[in-house]
């Protein structure tokens, strides 16, 4: 049986700095789905901001798929303790 590598994701709508157009659509703690016309490519290594419960927070992390030429996931990698922290908030409120 296939390992489950979904986490539960919770759908909305936050302006991201990726570019002028950015949205994060959905976030779970390992990853968000951002929608943009501006799209990396797989295994790119991407910086962005976005606003966490109030407060900027600098994400950061590698593509792992890009789904039409519009939305791509990001699997986080490297955020500190303290943006772990608000992004679990987020993800899971």
């Amino acid at each position: 049986m296939q390992k489950e590598r979904r986490a539960l994701r919770r759908r909305l709508m936050l302006k991201c700095s990726h570019a002028a157009d950015a949205h994060i659509v959905s976030m779970s703690v390992n990853g968000c789905l951002i929608e943009s016309r501006a799209t990396p490519k797989i295994s790119e290594r991407i910086e962005f901001t976005t606003e966490l419960r109030g407060q900027p927070a600098s994400l950061r992390g590698v593509v792992v798929h890009v789904r039409s030429h519009f939305e791509f996931g990001v699997r986080f990698e490297g955020l500190d303790e303290d943006t772990v922290s608000r992004v679990r908030a987020v993800a899971t409120s």
